[in-house]
């Protein structure tokens, strides 16, 4: 898998065309969702019965409601397994907080059966520790309301090429119908002709324009996310343009160690992209839940000068967040799963 896809990235399953593709069940089927796929560390899956679940904090700081696992399921099971033996989905999750060299060492599984149809017509699957990551799943026979869904962002071109979230806009100047007033590279010295450098610039300008905000002397803590959620995107999206850069991502440095001489790069890059976007999915929350807005208010003028482009700031929801790319709709993807008894589904992140 790669970690390029989104801001969060997205699950891919196997056997299933596109990110995050509604998956359709059985009613009296055993489903595994497979997780030991490296690409699945920090991102254990959970059920819900709305887009992004624990992490929509419009429906209260629980969020919104999930699917029961263990003992308290009534007419489905939903069981966490660990090497095999059941736990509980606190359990499960602790664990994909752990070190990826230590995660690694274990193997981790899912299974779910349907047996009421009242229990619903469709539920979401999602990751409990980043937001942005739901995808639908079909029951089959299932009695209930539809789930709308919003669509995984769409990278555009820039974007796609440097393997960045939401730093198109930021790669041309005003003169180019861009966001970034700055004539001259100026975030990146030297030579600049490069795709890196180009992508690094971009970055850095869409973090210093972010940044750029009012501050609200009744709330230091609000202040500093609205500067430290853009810092983040920064930190994040620089480590995924190196990671483009990597040979197992297909660059031409070897950073997995192999060779010596980039020991540890590699995961210390797939760790940046995890925990940071874990943090902004909390810094977030923790500013709706208290009704702020999730970026800043701009400072126009004192941005104007410093040569930004100033943009009005509205509240979102964490809702509205996924869907950058439009209004919410249902992803169009409605893949069938081959029917029989037991049917094995190995997810993985794109």
């Amino acid at each position: 898998g790669d970690f390029f896809s989104g801001e969060t990235g997205y699950f891919k399953v196997k056997g299933h065309i596109g990110l995050q593709p509604t998956l359709h069940m059985d009613l009296n089927t055993l489903y595994v969702f497979d997780q030991n796929d490296i690409t699945n560390w920090m991102h254990p899956l959970g059920l819900a019965f709305k887009p992004d679940g624990a992490h929509d904090v419009s429906y209260g700081p629980d969020g919104a409601p999930e699917v029961v696992d263990g003992a308290g399921a009534k007419g489905y099971t939903y069981v966490y397994k660990v090497d095999g033996s059941n736990v509980t989905l606190e359990d499960y999750e602790r664990m994909f907080f752990w070190p990826k060299a230590e995660w690694s060492k274990h193997s981790y599984h899912i299974e779910v059966s349907i047996v009421d149809p009242n229990i619903a017509k469709e539920i979401v699957y999602f990751c409990h520790i980043h937001n942005k990551m739901s995808g639908l799943i079909h029951i089959q026979g299932g009695v209930g309301d539809t789930i709308t869904m919003y669509a995984p962002y769409e990278p555009d071109a820039f974007d796609a090429t440097c393997g960045t979230y939401g730093a198109g806009p930021y790669s041309k100047r005003v003169s180019e119908g861009g966001r970034c007033m700055h004539e001259q590279a100026t975030f990146m010295c030297g030579a600049v002709d490069s795709q890196f450098a180009k992508c690094m610039d971009a970055i850095d300008c869409k973090m210093n324009h972010e940044m750029s905000v009012q501050n609200i002397p009744a709330s230091p803590v609000a202040t500093f996310m609205h500067q430290m959620i853009p810092h983040h995107v920064n930190a994040v999206n620089m480590a995924r343009i190196l990671l483009k850069q990597s040979k197992a991502y297909g660059g031409s440095i070897d950073m997995a160690g192999e060779e010596g001489k980039y020991d540890g790069v590699q995961d210390m890059l797939i760790e940046i992209v995890n925990t940071q976007n874990y943090q902004m999915s909390e810094m977030r929350k923790w500013l709706l839940l208290r009704n702020f807005s999730t970026t800043g208010v701009q400072c126009n003028t004192t941005a104007a000068k410093q040569g930004f482009v100033a943009r009005e700031t509205e509240r979102e929801s964490l809702a509205s967040l996924v869907a950058l790319s439009g209004a919410p709709r249902a992803w169009p993807f409605h893949l069938s799963v081959a029917a029989g008894f037991f049917a094995a589904w190995r997810v993985w992140l794109a």
